[in-house]
């Protein structure tokens, strides 16, 4: 009962932490979970073909077209693609993309 609780409390936690960062942070912390975790990339898949809601999985395929194009150091698609997902203006999703892109290639593991 008491790791129950934990685990509850771990979650709470989490979640007050999320819903307070902005839209960069969020990013950030996004990334993170993905790189730990890519097997929730998988269960997230599985779990739109189920529901098969429209604006989830254009969101998911921007997410991806945004990924791939960061690691193909494709930064004016990635800036168009961020603009389009958090409805930003140029200036703001440029900083941001510029953000994530050096974290992408700093955080990459050669094969």
């Amino acid at each position: 009962m008491d790791d129950e609780v934990d685990q509850l409390t771990l979650l709470f936690d989490t979640l007050y932490d999320l819903l307070s960062m902005d839209k960069e942070e969020l990013t950030k912390k996004l990334f993170e979970i993905v790189k730990a975790h890519p097997e929730y990339i998988l269960e997230i898949k599985e779990q739109e073909k189920a529901t098969s809601n429209p604006d989830h999985q254009d969101l998911t395929e921007n997410v991806e077209a945004l990924l791939t194009h960061l690691l193909r150091d494709e930064k004016i698609k990635a800036i168009k693609i961020y603009r389009h997902i958090f409805n930003l203006g140029l200036k703001d999703a440029k900083n941001a993309v510029d953000q994530l892109h050096a974290r992408v290639k700093n955080e990459m593991v050669p094969f």
